[in-house]
């Protein structure tokens, strides 16, 4: 299409990122600085000098349970799912007890107070 317009623009993309696989966060960040440091190094600012470790190991778990405070499992404040299943809840009140299965994620919070509605988990494995 840029041809055919006589659109003389160079374009990058497998030079950059790779032929397959999971395109993660550090994978995007590695083609994106790549793309960077090929097309406009200036944009990049201030890097570490050559040589130096850019990564630092990663903290051990203990080391963060001293910075980041504990955070109990449950559902977030606004989450969507809530109405959801205190609705199931008041069914259950009403027609007795169900098996229900929760999916892993959110869903499986279902199992915990308030809601206590769950029975089985069903998903990844």
């Amino acid at each position: 299409m840029l041809r055919r317009n006589d659109v003389q623009a160079r374009v990058h993309g497998k030079d950059v990122l790779p032929m397959g696989g999971d395109y993660t966060a550090q994978v995007m960040l590695g083609g994106i600085r790549e793309f960077l440091e090929k097309t406009e190094p200036r944009l990049l600012g201030n890097r570490p000098r050559p040589g130096c470790d850019s990564n630092p190991a990663p903290a051990s778990r203990g080391e963060l349970k001293q910075v980041v405070p504990a955070r109990p499992p449950g559902l977030c404040t606004g989450c969507p799912e809530r109405p959801i299943f205190a609705a199931m809840k008041l069914v259950q009140e009403e027609l007795g007890q169900h098996h229900i299965s929760a999916d892993i994620g959110c869903h499986l919070f279902s199992i915990l107070p308030p809601f206590n509605i769950g029975a089985t988990t069903m998903g990844l494995a």
